[in-house]
């Protein structure tokens, strides 16, 4: 949401609504996690669903939507294009470093060991195995991080050895948009997985909050969303 929520703000404000809206990032479990704190605020939206609905089930959203569905997908060097298709192929070459981002998931999820374990079905290796040559990537919230006006993925791509990435199509798209030696391929469906980003507002929350929550769920925003990477 760091590349995407920016982009919203701006159609929004072109309607000519004078919307003041500061922008809190983070991982999904912990943004939750703040809420329940009493964390101040009047929307949330988070990458999985899992965390809008648990918040509106303690009366701490009032209303909750599907934003949309990201699919995950690989971006990789153009270098590799050659040989890229079919995947399987190019996966299997153990002296190819792989990144897995877990922008929107919590880096002690199971989601990881999971894509791990079907591509270790493809490569022939187990998971112990297939970690050595994997990164977890979490586009941000690491050492070392990207210069600023860097994506963090196409730096990584760029300037560090990892030649494949699974991530989010918005992610992918922010990534080639920053290094224009990526391409993306959409994953086999035994690997295809998709986050289904939920939105929800507070209750109380102010007319303008609900103004532009009400606008982020409109016909003009899932065609930006959709431009950026998302599906509905």
């Amino acid at each position: 949401m760091e590349h995407l929520l920016p982009k919203l703000i701006t159609a929004y404000k072109k309607r000519g609504k004078s919307a003041d809206i500061e922008m809190v990032f983070g991982p999904s479990s912990s943004l939750c996690r703040k809420i329940e704190e009493n964390e101040i605020f009047d929307l949330f939206i988070a990458a999985s669903t899992v965390h809008t609905n648990a918040l509106q089930k303690k009366g701490m959203l009032k209303n909750v939507q599907l934003l949309g569905i990201n699919e995950m997908v690989m971006v990789y060097r153009k270098g590799l294009s050659e040989r890229i298709e079919p995947i399987e192929r190019v996966l299997k070459d153990q002296n190819l470093i792989i990144g897995i981002s877990t922008t929107g998931l919590d880096p002690h999820s199971n989601e990881e060991p999971s894509i791990l374990k079907e591509i270790g079905r493809i490569t022939g290796e187990s998971v112990p195995e297939l970690t050595k040559r994997t990164r977890l990537i979490t586009g941000g919230r690491e050492t070392p991080n990207a210069p600023n006006g860097r994506n963090q993925y196409g730096w990584i791509m760029e300037t560090q050895r990892v030649e494949l990435l699974f991530t989010y199509f918005s992610s992918a798209l922010a990534a080639v948009e920053d290094n224009l030696d990526l391409r993306i391929v959409q994953l086999p469906r035994r690997l295809r997985t998709a986050g289904e980003y939920g939105i929800g507002i507070r209750p109380g929350a102010g007319a303008m909050a609900a103004d532009f929550f009400e606008w982020l769920l409109s016909l003009q925003a899932n065609e930006i969303l959709f431009e950026l990477g998302f599906q509905k």
